[in-house]
């Protein structure tokens, strides 16, 4: 099987088809060899910087010198971003390779009655068996859609886990309340196993603190209180955490949006954790915990592709929210415009009241995703003309929007290109296919 052949037979899995049974991928992991049992875990889950919060894990688990696995959805630009060993995509002939073999696995877990594994469900596989055959000591873990149901909790006796920021997200799949969104995220917390988590809303807090008592969990709640913002930079911010054995430490992250900070704290808060379930002398050392945090990449997060054009993967309500005081922090000089879209399945109107209400913008421009999830942009426009009056723009397609939302930024302006990680990665791939034509 070539690369591109796996590329296409994983396309063709139905993205959101029914959801199989935990049993499903457990059987699939028992096929697999257990490969879980092979190497340390940390699981993380949330709506709002569960990605984030995997790369700074991931890099500051490198910087231990510990070989190590991370497994995030979705991708941005290549599909290899799902799978990455110490930083790095693995190449197209291991990705080849494990497709290949979980094929063969799928073919045999039909032929015994079990389903055929889902989209995410067959990447996670291929994902953990790759890391086993890799020697990875630990694999930092991302779920894909609420944690109870997701394939990734199929791990049993991960040695940390985490719940980043919850907000109302993804509705139609885990519940129509935040308590409801909430169990659902906790039902990763397992039996004596630490949980860090963010306890910002306290509907939230509660659901998971109940959760965690049941299980007997070490419980670790952050907020605002927990940290201080000294200097928001245009590539980096210094902050200073008042948590656990990091009272009064000044650490510095390489990223200009003020969310990531308390990304940022819930890492060092899961450090200690895991710190405390390692022999002393296997322990991450603060310097390497600075160093991890100042090392972390992790694209598409108010991320400058070309001087004055950032993309940012705000997908909902809490994204646009926090991206709208990260863009105050920042304080940058020059008119802004607005590149946006979304997908149909999120609170759009609420998302674009936000930005109608809370930014002054010199133009918004707006296009249509590709694929099912196309939400049509005349509704996108219509609600924007209800909210602002500034000038609203439609262009079909992405390519033409952004062309056009260069041809309006002046060389002090800045465009914001936000909405759906979708438009984030065919933004990136056209300014790279850009960039390239000129080389």
């Amino acid at each position: 099987m070539t690369y591109e052949e796996a590329v296409h037979y994983i396309e063709e899995i139905p993205m959101h088809t029914k959801k199989t049974e935990l049993s499903n991928t457990r059987y699939m992991l028992k096929l697999l060899g257990n490969p879980q049992e092979r190497m340390s875990v940390i699981h993380v889950a949330g709506t709002n910087g569960k990605g984030s919060v995997c790369a700074f894990l991931s890099s500051i688990c490198r910087e231990s010198g510990r070989r190590t696995g991370m497994f995030t959805s979705p991708h941005l630009l290549d599909i290899r971003e799902r799978i990455q060993i110490d930083g790095e995509l693995v190449t197209e002939e291991c990705f080849a390779s494990a497709c290949e073999k979980m094929c063969r696995l799928a073919e045999q877990m039909i032929a015994e009655g079990y389903q055929h594994p889902a989209y995410f469900e067959f990447l996670f596989g291929m994902a953990m068996d790759i890391f086993a055959e890799a020697g990875i000591e630990m694999a930092v873990l991302e779920t894909g859609l609420g944690g109870r149901l997701d394939a990734t909790n199929a791990i049993e006796h991960p040695q940390v886990t985490v719940i980043t920021s919850v907000s109302m997200d993804h509705m139609e799949y885990l519940g129509n309340t935040i308590e409801e969104i909430a169990a659902q995220k906790a039902g990763i917390i397992k039996e004596g196993v630490p949980v860090v988590y963010w306890a910002d809303n306290p509907a939230v807090a509660a659901v998971i603190e109940k959760t965690a008592a049941g299980k007997h969990a070490e419980m670790t709640a952050l907020t605002v209180k927990d940290y201080q913002i000294f200097k928001i930079g245009n590539k980096n911010i210094d902050f200073c955490a008042f948590c656990r054995y990091y009272e009064n430490s000044i650490f510095t992250i390489p990223f200009s949006a003020s969310y990531q900070v308390s990304n940022a704290v819930l890492v060092l808060e899961t450090i200690a954790a895991l710190n405390q379930s390692l022999p002393e002398n296997e322990r991450i050392s603060m310097e390497t915990i600075r160093k991890g945090l100042q090392k972390t990449v992790w694209p598409g997060r108010l991320e400058e592709v070309q001087p004055g054009i950032f993309v940012d993967g705000a997908h909902n309500e809490d994204g646009i929210r926090a991206f709208i005081d990260a863009v105050k922090a920042e304080n940058r000089c020059g008119e802004k415009i607005l590149l946006f879209s979304a997908v149909k399945e999120k609170n759009y109107e609420k998302m674009e009241k936000l930005l109608s209400e809370s930014l002054h913008w010199k133009g918004i421009i707006l296009t249509e995703i590709k694929g099912g999830r196309r939400l049509a942009g005349d509704v996108l426009k219509k609600l924007f003309c209800e909210y602002t009056g500034t000038a609203v723009e439609l262009y079909p397609d992405i390519r033409t929007a952004l062309e056009e939302a260069q041809k309006k930024k002046g060389d002090a302006d800045i465009l914001y290109c936000i909405g759906s990680l979708y438009l984030v990665g065919e933004i990136k791939g056209l300014i790279k296919e850009k960039e390239a034509a000129h080389d």
